[in-house]
């Protein structure tokens, strides 16, 4: 439970379907600048825990709080930090999902009795010859399934997702009928929890030892290695792969992309989208449920072959 409307809309449906249930809410980062304390919608602040506990009482079930600060720190913003040192875009909400919300809570799950978790995540769950699939949300404006992808079949099969066939507007309408109207009301969050004024040049500079040397200032240059005329000079890390920006103020709609950031160097390559064209690719990290072979998705079929990694 984070104290919004998705994971308390969440419970209430599930004591209405006769689940019985026990309220759970993160500890994961302590804000120490005066612009994050002050923010009351950052995840695992103290006043999301404060609200998390009103709202557990008021639907009069079970809370507990679970301390994960250290495993965060290490596993979630540890990773967001190297990612963002290597140039590339880290996402820790997909890590945290992982190795916190289906890592530890499963286990404390486990340790408290329960058969499965439950979270207000905009997703479904759907079996196919035996196997556990993620499936996209009703709601394809809220579907939340990209920061889900690394939950395994183990994960999925001890899982559900109440709001995974409703929209949002209908979330807020079951809050508002039960008597929950400012919760209804209720704005989204959008930044990262840990970085919620959305600084993370400076969240880089507390938490990078020797931050300012390594990200140091550079040129941009173009496919043949040629300076792109353009009036800053880039520093990085805070420019990442696929990243947009506009050049020159008498070009404002060339748009173009960077690609392969050179960690160890100054230059940082960049191009116009149709340089990324390709026919194929090769992805790593990958979790695939079943078997490989024909993948169906409305948007675009493809077909899929599992290949040994190489050193070449």
């Amino acid at each position: 439970m984070s104290g919004g409307i998705d994971s308390t809309m969440a419970a209430l449906l599930l004591l209405e379907q006769g689940y019985e249930l026990i309220g759970v809410t993160f500890r994961t980062y302590d804000c120490m600048r005066d612009s994050e304390t002050s923010n009351a919608k950052s995840c695992g602040s103290l006043n999301t825990l404060i609200e998390a506990q009103a709202l557990a009482s008021k639907l009069g079930i079970e809370h507990h709080t679970l301390d994960l600060r250290d495993t965060f720190r290490k596993h979630v913003i540890g990773n967001f930090v190297d990612e963002y040192m290597h140039g590339r875009t880290p996402n820790p909400c997909v890590i945290c999902n992982s190795s916190i919300k289906w890592g530890m809570l499963l286990d404390k799950a486990r340790e408290l009795g329960c058969d499965r978790i439950a979270t207000g995540h905009y997703a479904r769950i759907t079996q196919q010859n035996g196997h556990y699939f993620l499936a996209n949300a009703a709601d394809t404006r809220k579907d939340q399934t990209y920061f889900l992808w690394m939950l395994t079949e183990e994960n999925l099969a001890h899982t559900l997702f109440p709001l995974g066939n409703l929209t949002k507007p209908e979330v807020r309408q079951i809050a508002a009928d039960h008597g929950y109207v400012k919760l209804s009301q209720k704005s989204e969050s959008q930044e990262i929890c840990f970085i919620p004024d959305n600084d993370y040049r400076h969240f880089l500079s507390e938490n990078v030892e020797d931050f300012e040397r390594k990200c140091h200032p550079g040129k941009f240059i173009n496919a043949a290695g040629e300076k792109i005329g353009v009036n800053i000079e880039p520093e990085y890390p805070e420019w990442d792969i696929m990243q947009t920006r506009f050049t020159d103020p008498d070009q404002t709609d060339y748009a173009i992309f960077m690609w392969s950031p050179d960690a160890a160097g100054p230059s940082m390559p960049w191009g116009r989208a149709n340089q990324f064209l390709s026919s194929n690719f090769v992805g790593v990290e990958n979790n695939w449920s079943g078997n490989w072979g024909q993948y169906v998705n409305p948007e675009a079929d493809a077909i899929l072959e599992k290949i040994p990694l190489t050193t070449d």
